[in-house]
């Protein structure tokens, strides 16, 4: 899975320079379960991002394809006076996303494997939702709202953590259900891509996961 990371480019009379200062600033969880009042799952964070020239181009070349020569020039001359306002979106599990082994095989003859993703009709409402509110906060602000980027970010589940073998891969503790030894303690774990940036639950799960598997080594568990 991944999060929605959608931005809003927003075009002010003033240069801002955006590129000064740490690429996410300002953060407001207001609209984390926005779905409740608008009839959708979960919903969206928001906040002011900084985006870096390369990043940008890169950018508006993936949204439109014919983004390129001078037509990307055009809008890259006009970077001192963009501001971004950004959102990260809830993205919820899904039974056709997956991974599976595929029938390819690699160069040691091991099955290679395939990757299944697709966004929700619910994901998509998320996105919808919030790409009305960067609009708003854009205007609110005297800006002139032009660029609605899709994008993404965080890659995170393949290893479902819960209690049934038969629905998961890892236990709470990020133990294989399978392989005893084997502990998964990344965002590989996660059953849900939260809007909200993996680092801090990642840390927190890494070091729950390390202290159990000391417990376990002392008692002879392990």
């Amino acid at each position: 899975m991944t999060n929605l990371n959608d931005q809003m480019i927003v075009k002010f009379d003033d240069e801002i320079r955006m590129y000064r200062g740490n690429p996410v600033q300002a953060l407001t969880m207001d609209h984390y379960e926005q779905g409740r009042k608008d009839g959708y799952a979960r919903g969206f964070i928001l906040n002011s991002y900084g985006h870096r020239p390369v990043r940008l181009a890169s950018l508006f070349f993936e949204n439109d394809q014919e983004s390129y020569g001078e037509k990307l020039r055009d809008r890259m001359l006009d970077y001192n006076h963009y501001g971004c306002f950004a959102m990260l979106g809830e993205v919820l599990p899904q039974e056709n996303n997956r991974v599976i082994l595929g029938k390819e095989m690699d160069d040691y003859g091991l099955p290679v494997p395939e990757v299944h993703f697709s966004f929700h009709t619910n994901d998509l409402k998320i996105r919808e939702e919030a790409q009305k509110k960067l609009a708003e906060i854009g205007v609110a602000v005297s800006g002139q709202p032009l660029y609605h980027l899709h994008s993404n970010a965080h890659l995170m589940g393949g290893c479902r953590m819960g209690s049934d073998p038969e629905t998961s891969v890892v236990n709470s503790f990020g133990q294989s259900h399978d392989i005893k030894n084997l502990f998964i303690a990344g965002s590989a774990s996660f059953v849900t891509a939260p809007a909200a940036n993996p680092t801090l639950t990642v840390y927190s799960l890494a070091l729950r996961t390390a202290e159990y598997i000391l417990e376990e080594m002392k008692t002879g568990n392990l």
